[in-house]
């Protein structure tokens, strides 16, 4: 699987015109979040890479072997993983600024410096700069394909 990366201009401009052509009533392709889950699902996991967390992952996903196999090199599963519980809690309030956000967030990871990310992720454990970058643009691109952009 080749590396990408939102720090990429490419890849960045591409994903950026795949999040403004979502609409409100875009319609899932499989899996259970729906279309008001799924903004707020994306900035919350922008989020936790600029900001960090204070839960300690734990666990067979927090060994470097499974954060390499599942953030680096395994096909992610559509509609078959069970996402952490919370992961969908929040829903959409008002479409066009949680996707400004999300835009926004998007902005603030490219500028950050690697060292300035948080330092772990609560399934996956310590993570480097690769790691969050890979893991970011994977997330992005995996429920875009989710809701056919």
């Amino acid at each position: 699987m080749a590396y990408q990366s939102i720090r990429d201009d490419d890849v960045h401009a591409a994903t950026v015109r795949r999040i403004q052509n979502l609409a409100p009533d875009s319609e899932r392709c499989w899996g259970v979040m729906d279309h008001d889950q799924l903004l707020p699902h994306l900035v919350d996991g922008m989020r936790l890479a600029l900001d960090g967390t204070d839960r300690r992952a734990r666990g067979l996903f927090a060994t470097s072997l499974m954060r390499s196999l599942v953030v680096h090199r395994l096909s992610w599963p559509e509609g078959k993983a069970k996402a952490p519980e919370g992961a969908f809690q929040r829903v959409c309030e008002d479409w066009d600024a949680d996707r400004a956000e999300l835009l926004g967030l998007i902005e603030r990871y490219r500028a950050t410096p690697g060292d300035q990310l948080g330092n772990a992720h609560p399934i996956f454990g310590s993570m480097k700069t690769r790691d969050w970058d890979v893991l970011m643009w994977r997330h992005l691109d995996h429920h875009l394909r989710q809701f056919s952009c």
